[in-house]
């Protein structure tokens, strides 16, 4: 009998754990959209800025940038439907620099 039950749920649970990895998945995938979009839109004057990116009426990622003396911090929670998943990045401006993220004459923290 207990083998009965075991065989007629363990299909349920391994559905519902994967389900659950897949919902997380999506959240560190909005999370490093929330990062890429960040990269690309550095704020010239500002030297702290919160966004939310939203895409098809849907909120994706809440994003913090945040610069400082040697680099810019960014900080994006990924959202999935109930599901947050946080990313914390640090980059130094040289690094941005040579990526061409920013230009040489952008480097001074206001």
């Amino acid at each position: 009998m207990r083998l009965l039950l075991l065989t007629i749920l363990l299909p349920f649970c391994i559905s519902a754990q994967d389900n659950y990895e897949a919902k997380i998945d999506s959240a560190v995938i909005n999370a490093k959209k929330g990062i890429y979009w960040a990269l690309e839109n550095i704020p010239d004057r500002k030297s702290r800025e919160d966004r939310d990116l939203i895409i098809n009426d849907e909120l994706i990622a809440g994003i913090k940038i945040e610069k400082e003396a040697e680099g810019i911090s960014i900080e994006s929670t990924g959202i999935y439907r109930s599901y947050t998943v946080k990313i914390n990045l640090y980059r130094s401006y040289d690094s941005l620099t040579a990526e061409g993220y920013i230009k040489p004459e952008e480097e001074s923290v206001e």
